[in-house]
């Protein structure tokens, strides 16, 4: 069980019930994302298609226990996730058989996806674990072509639509994914996507794998495909008319606002990770997607929103990567007030500092006691635990915390941050002298002392 703070006031939903809880039940406040004329094409519902546990388990130090995998899909399945893509069931034989343990569980809502490069091996590595669903997947821009893969264009479309071909004929529901769709020739991309439809593909998936793309480009990405004839179909897809879906990456601090895009754009599948975790500055945020969607764009997403928050832990846990404080929706300071001008105005009515409730996701708003608070909080703190106070003295109380936190040194929060980059950096992988002893064990060898690293 986590402790919780003592220098903070949680205000129970129930003390605020009184309040509006919606843009739409306070007069005067406008969503012009809703109101406005934005010509949105906007999908009939989302399709997520969660990648915590693929893509998820690629950041950099990350790894799951097949018990771990099994409880995480089980919450992913339960909050209303579509579609789990579990990982590569050939990268080991631990792997796939938490793959299959997934599969076992008998999920009530998602489909159980298994990752393979386009290579029957791979595939039939899928075939073992029992999935419902293969997503074959292979680069297709020139840069990763040439210097990755050492393949040509037709190669390419060869390799791809052997390999739909392949699980298509094992049984198997296939979705088509590329890596770094969107840096490749457009047309090339259509030709290759146009193939693998044709092979037997019914989803298929456009990526931005390093999260280049800006919402103004990723919807004029996907009116591009359209124009050079790329099949499309329903949600769920069909033979030669197949569901799309958009993969993108965090680089650039974009990846929300791209999937957004996307589905503006009348695509309804996005991946998502959980607290946004994956491959560098991480995967698209499963909480913040479906929480813009359902205040910003008014759609039911089909999630169950008040579970945001617990599985949000229990991914931080079970992959060890804290949540930032900051984070949207789930972050320790998503619904954090200490500004006394900000907490006077959530006393008087939340809608005033806050665009969603905390117990839509689960979460707890919070008061924070320090430099910036007002006597309204010092006031309402006191009338809740039946102490009465003069003006003068709220005055006098707020001041003495202010006076408090300005004479703390700073010494504690900067070994805090340092203790926490040592400990992040030792946290990911083996360490230079764990890399050398096993290399030595193998190869007898040790580092030519000339050129030996450093232990951190």
């Amino acid at each position: 069980m986590r402790s919780e703070p003592t220098n903070l006031l949680y205000v129970p939903a129930s003390l605020l019930a009184t309040m509006p809880r919606a843009w739409g039940e306070s007069e005067g406040l406008h969503n012009w994302t809703v109101e406005g004329e934005h010509g949105f094409n906007l999908p009939d519902r989302l399709v997520i298609w969660d990648e915590t546990l693929r893509d998820g388990e690629q950041t950099p130090g990350v790894f799951y226990s097949t018990e771990e995998k099994v409880e995480l899909a089980k919450l992913l399945d339960e909050i209303g996730c579509d579609i789990l893509n579990c990982g590569i069931p050939a990268v080991s034989e631990g792997e796939q058989k938490s793959i299959k343990a997934i599969a076992d569980e008998g999920l009530a809502n998602a489909s159980i996806m298994g990752a393979a490069r386009t290579m029957s091996s791979d595939i039939d590595a899928v075939l073992k674990a029992d999935c419902d669903e293969c997503v074959p997947f292979i680069a297709c821009s020139d840069v990763h072509l040439e210097y990755k893969l050492g393949k040509t264009r037709d190669e390419c479309i060869e390799m791809a639509t052997h390999a739909v071909e392949y699980a298509v004929d094992h049984g198997l529901k296939t979705t088509f994914v590329t890596e770094d769709t969107v840096r490749a020739d457009p047309k090339f991309v259509a030709r290759l996507y146009t193939a693998a439809i044709e092979a037997g593909a019914t989803r298929v998936l456009f990526s931005d794998t390093v999260g280049v793309m800006t919402p103004p480009a990723t919807r004029w990405f996907f009116e591009k495909m359209r124009e050079e004839g790329v099949p499309e179909g329903p949600i769920g897809g069909r033979a030669g008319q197949p569901e799309w879906g958009f993969h993108n990456h965090n680089d650039f601090g974009l990846g929300t606002a791209n999937a957004l895009a996307a589905f503006e754009a009348g695509v309804p599948n996005l991946n998502t990770a959980v607290n946004g975790i994956g491959e560098r500055a991480g995967n698209t945020a499963f909480e913040e997607v479906v929480m813009a969607l359902e205040n910003l764009y008014d759609v039911d997403t089909g999630i169950k929103t008040e579970l945001l928050h617990e599985l949000s832990q229990s991914v931080e846990e079970a992959s060890g990567v804290p949540v930032d404080q900051m984070k949207p929706v789930v972050g320790s300071n998503a619904f954090t007030h200490e500004s006394g001008i900000h907490t006077h105005g959530v006393l008087a009515n939340t809608l005033t500092y806050e665009p969603m409730q905390p117990e839509e996701v689960g979460h707890k708003r919070r008061f924070v006691f320090g430099k910036h608070t007002g006597t309204a909080a010092v006031n309402d703190r006191l009338q809740r635990n039946g102490v009465e106070a003069s003006q003068d003295e709220l005055l006098e109380i707020a001041e003495q915390i202010k006076t408090r936190i300005e004479a703390r040194g700073k010494e504690d929060a900067r070994a805090f941050v340092k203790g926490f980059r040592e400990k992040t950096t030792s946290f990911q992988g083996v360490s230079t002298q764990e890399f050398w002893d096993i290399t030595k064990s193998v190869t007898g060898q040790d580092p030519t002392k000339t050129k030996a690293e450093r232990s951190p």
